[in-house]
C-alpha cells in the first residue's frame, strides 16, 4: 500500500476519487479552497450546486460500489425516485416520446444529498479534508511523469 494521495477539490468527483483511492493509499488528503460546509446546502464556490441534479441508474450502481448504503440514504435525505419512462416528458428529434411504466428509474434532487452523504462517510475512513486551502503547484518527477508533491497554502 502506498503512503499518500492528494485529491484537489471536494466536489462529488473529488469525493468519489478519494474514496476509490482510499483502498490503495494509507492516507488520502482532499485539498479544498472553500470553507467546510456543515449543512447540506449549496456551496459558494460551486455555482452548479443550485441546479437540479439527476442521478442515472448506471451512476447509482457505480457509486454504490464505493458507498453501499447510498440508495437508502438518498431517499432518507429527500431525493425523489423517478420512473424515467413514465414520469418524464421527453421531446426527442422533434417528437414527444410515448410514456410507459418501465423499469428504468433515477434519483432527482440528488446533488446536495450526495455531497452531504459523502462527507459523512469519508469521515469514517483514512481520508482527511483540508478546507480553506488552495493548491498552488504540483511538483512533477520528470523521470516517470508522476506528481511527487503538491504545494498548497492555507
Amino acid at each position: 500500500m502506498q503512503e499518500k494521495a492528494v485529491v484537489i477539490g471536494s466536489g462529488i468527483a473529488g469525493k468519489l476519487a478519494a474514496k476509490a483511492l482510499s483502498h490503495l493509499f494509507q492516507q488520502v488528503i482532499i485539498v479544498e479552497a472553500d470553507q467546510e460546509c456543515k449543512e447540506k446546502v449549496p456551496r459558494k464556490r460551486v455555482p452548479q450546486s443550485y441546479h437540479p441534479h439527476v442521478l442515472l441508474k448506471r451512476g447509482e450502481e457505480a457509486i454504490e460500489t464505493l458507498f453501499p448504503e447510498i440508495v437508502s440514504q438518498l431517499i432518507e435525505d429527500g431525493s425523489i425516485v423517478t420512473n424515467v419512462t413514465k414520469d418524464l416528458k421527453w421531446h426527442h428529434f422533434g417528437y414527444w416520446k410515448k410514456r410507459f411504466s418501465g423499469e428504468l428509474s433515477c434519483f432527482s434532487k440528488a446533488g446536495q444529498c450526495l455531497n452531504g452523504i459523502y462527507k459523512d462517510e469519508l469521515k469514517k475512513s483514512n481520508i482527511t479534508t483540508r478546507y480553506e486551502t488552495k493548491t498552488e503547484q504540483l511538483l512533477v518527477n520528470k523521470h516517470d511523469n508522476t506528481v511527487k508533491e503538491s504545494v498548497y497554502v492555507p
